[in-house]
């Protein structure tokens, strides 16, 4: 990073949002961890590759300190006074896992969520399946391409943008170019499961043969790899047990 720059007024200056640093963070924090606030820094620097040069400007000439890490430290603090993560009191910050738990658990756990904390926490599991579905997307077409099969890697297509009731993601193609209906299910953690619906299940069953889930743990955006387990259907019922997990009341006649 350029340590040397002067100072320049701060009506000029063009610096990444406050927006695209939280979202970095919020993809890439690890969980269950204190990180120090250099770690912090670093963590956003090995995740964020558009770090525009204004942001290694110093905050005035009184303070040396760099435009992107004090915007760092605003974005952590807002993250703490709306609970989702936790502080020290002084440079260590944690981000709890619970975006891949359901509610009870939270409850069981005694855990304080607040309604905000969790719709953000939804938030970041959403943004976390569309990163799983575009690395699916692109592993698949690196497939077909090193098969010679260019025709239908441009063909590849994720198409839970489109329609989210469709009860899979992608639609992409085996080497004879039969179509493969996939449902990428992605987790940050090392767990082994995952959510599936209803929908999901009863479309799983109709496509059968063509069906496929693409289960993704441990996954990071920032890595050049990860790991993808592929299952068919019969192998999803074979190797799974499903739990009812949500329910519906209805008034008895």
């Amino acid at each position: 990073m350029p340590k040397n720059l002067s100072y320049k007024n701060k009506k000029m200056r063009d610096i990444t949002s406050q927006k695209i640093i939280r979202e970095v963070l919020l993809k890439n924090f690890p969980t269950n961890k204190w990180l120090d606030i250099t770690e912090v820094y670093n963590l956003f620097e090995n995740n964020f590759n558009n770090i525009k040069p204004d942001d290694f400007l110093p905050l005035s000439k009184r303070n040396p300190q760099q435009q992107w890490k004090r915007n760092i430290r605003v974005a952590l603090s807002r993250f703490k006074h709306t609970n989702i993560i936790y502080w020290n009191g002084n440079r260590r910050y944690y981000f709890p896992d619970i975006e891949n738990e359901s509610v009870e658990a939270l409850i069981k756990k005694k855990i304080k969520i607040s309604e905000e904390n969790l719709w953000k926490q939804l938030e970041i599991k959403r943004l976390i399946g569309i990163d799983g579905e575009n690395y699916v997307v692109k592993y698949e077409q690196e497939f077909l391409i090193k098969n010679n099969k260019n025709h239908l890697a441009k063909k590849v297509k994720r198409i839970s943008d489109e329609n989210v009731a469709k009860g899979f993601d992608i639609i992409s193609y085996d080497i004879d170019g039969k179509e493969k209906f996939i449902e990428v299910k992605t987790t940050v953690t090392t767990k082994s499961c995952f959510e599936i619906s209803s929908n999901e299940l009863k479309k799983a069953e109709e496509l059968n043969s063509s069906y496929y889930l693409y289960f993704i743990n441990n996954f990071s955006p920032s890595k050049v790899e990860n790991s993808i387990t592929i299952f068919t259907y019969s192998e999803l019922l074979d190797k799974f047990e499903f739990i009812p997990n949500n329910f519906i009341a209805r008034i008895k006649l």
